[in-house]
């Protein structure tokens, strides 16, 4: 991990992030419906993984369709199952799970958005 960020994040335990994965369109009409992603406007299915520190993918989560929001699929995964109190976890700001972590004496941590950094750097 890099300096800036063990002393920003002593205790960072991993990033979330709930990846999403184009399918082709599902013959079956239900399977249709709920692998529908509004979000990528075709069918996909999704999964949450968590990353550590070092790179190393540390969770993955059974497959659910598209149509399943990341709330959803985070807390019926088992992940928070694994959460130890103290724990800083990584995530976008779309993450709203910030009251289950906070359950487990754990933090969310949201970094800035990607986009600003960027358009900093563009400027010099």
């Amino acid at each position: 991990m890099p300096e800036s960020m063990k002393r920003k994040f002593k205790t960072l335990r991993c990033t979330l992030d709930c990846t999403e994965v184009f399918i082709g369109r599902p013959r079956n009409l239900e399977l249709q419906s709920l692998t529908w992603s509004d979000y990528k406007k075709h069918n996909t299915i999704k999964f949450l993984v968590a990353i550590a520190p070092n790179g190393m993918i540390t969770f993955v989560s059974k497959v659910w369709g598209g149509r399943a929001t990341d709330v959803h699929i985070t807390r019926e995964s088992g992940f928070f199952d694994l959460v130890d109190c103290g724990d800083i976890i990584l995530a976008d700001r779309g993450f709203t799970s910030k009251e289950d972590l906070l359950l487990k004496q754990a933090k969310l941590e949201i970094p800035p958005p990607v986009k600003a950094a960027n358009s900093r750097n563009q400027r010099r």
